[in-house]
């Protein structure tokens, strides 16, 4: 999960929307 974490770094837009999801 915190490799995750640190490839969705670069990824904020993809982690604003998995969070929606989530």
């Amino acid at each position: 999960m915190e490799k995750n974490l640190l490839l969705f770094l670069p990824f904020r837009s993809t982690h604003k929307r998995f969070s929606r999801k989530q």
